[in-house]
């Protein structure tokens, strides 16, 4: 079985660098815009690599979102676009999986970047990598003293190198042929993957309600 061992992000929201740790009984708690619900579509940010046509942001809220992409990547917390964090970002949100029969790690995510004075992000690359366990100082360089994300550029060079003992490529190109080797990488049995029944599947899960009926 594949576990989910912990989630880190740079840049994301609120979160300038932060990482949650995932034990086996896990909450997060905290007051109205805190950021909870932006670990949830972190999380799924990641698994659906990026593709904003998949995603149900902010999924239990009864009221429609606003939120996006680029306003996770520009920490922006109101409806004005000028109540924001940033004015750019190099956002990285990369899970960290664990087998818990083998303890081999499995590391996957994005990166995104953004602007103030664009109107949309970009997906700057995506990534898994088998037998790779991604530390917060991976996605980060030191300038001046100062912490910053580090280059996409850099980050995928390290990766690169770092997956080289499993031959593997682990950058993907389009979402949908990194959703399916994350299927493959994180499934417990055989089958082939069915990518249309997973993506349905991911957000009817996200929406699904606890005070009601699962039927």
């Amino acid at each position: 079985m594949k576990r989910l061992e912990s989630v880190k992000l740079i840049q994301f929201f609120l979160f300038e660098r932060e990482e949650l740790v995932i034990r086996d009984i896990t909450g997060v708690f905290g007051r109205n815009g805190s950021g909870k619900s932006a670990f949830l579509d972190a999380v799924q940010i990641a698994m659906m690599g990026g593709n904003s046509n998949l995603m149900a942001f902010n999924a239990q809220a009864d009221e429609k979102t606003t939120r996006s992409l680029r306003a996770y990547c520009l920490g922006q917390y109101g409806s004005s676009n000028d109540q924001r964090i940033r004015d750019n970002a190099t956002t990285y949100i990369t899970l960290v999986w664990r087998d818990t029969e083998t303890n081999e790690p499995t590391s996957m995510g994005v990166c995104l970047s953004a602007s103030f004075d664009s109107e949309t992000h970009t997906v700057l690359g995506r990534y898994l990598a088998r037998g790779v366990e991604l530390a917060m100082s991976d996605h980060l360089e030191t300038i001046d003293g100062r912490e910053h994300p580090r280059e996409w550029r850099t980050f995928r060079h390290h990766l690169q190198e770092r997956s080289r003992i499993t031959s593997e490529d682990p950058l993907f190109e389009d979402s949908r042929r990194y959703i399916t080797a994350a299927m493959i990488a994180l499934r417990g049995g055989g089958g082939v993957p069915a990518y249309e029944a997973f993506t349905r599947a991911f957000k009817f899960a996200l929406r699904m309600r606890f005070d009601k009926s699962v039927d």
